[in-house]
């Protein structure tokens, strides 16, 4: 058996048993489906991004971060980390300072989507060369 196909088949199983754990957790049984589907479309999509390298004598786990790969998650990790700091920063100051009131919760979901937004608009970024 190849080793790819070896990773494809064990991934195929995560992606089973992530369906199952979502259905019996109470999900509808399409939500579990779909779930699984979008994991099996990760674990397709990965050997491809070039966020990994493919290391055929790996067996059932062939993929491994290089260096470039790794510098460029940090430094992705690191903006993100900054554009929150100074985003939770200037909220502080603003419902401190001038609107004298509790910050709204939505307004600290919406930080944390600006987070994980920044981390991938970095990442994308930085892997474009």
């Amino acid at each position: 058996m190849k080793s790819m196909t070896s990773y494809y088949l064990s991934r195929a199983i995560l992606a089973l048993l992530f369906a199952i754990l979502f259905i019996t957790a109470g999900a509808p049984w399409w939500a579990g489906v779909l779930i699984g589907a979008g994991i099996m479309a990760f674990y397709i999509w990965a050997p491809k991004s070039g966020l990994y390298t493919v290391q055929s004598e790996g067996g059932v786990a062939p993929l491994r971060r290089d260096e470039r790969s790794r510098d460029i998650t940090n430094k992705a990790a690191r903006n993100a980390l900054l554009i929150t700091v100074l985003a939770l920063a200037f909220i502080s100051l603003y419902y401190g300072n001038i609107a004298h009131s509790d910050v709204p919760v939505y307004i600290l979901d919406l930080i944390v989507l600006l987070a994980i937004a920044s981390y991938f608009i970095s990442n994308f970024w930085f892997r474009r060369n």
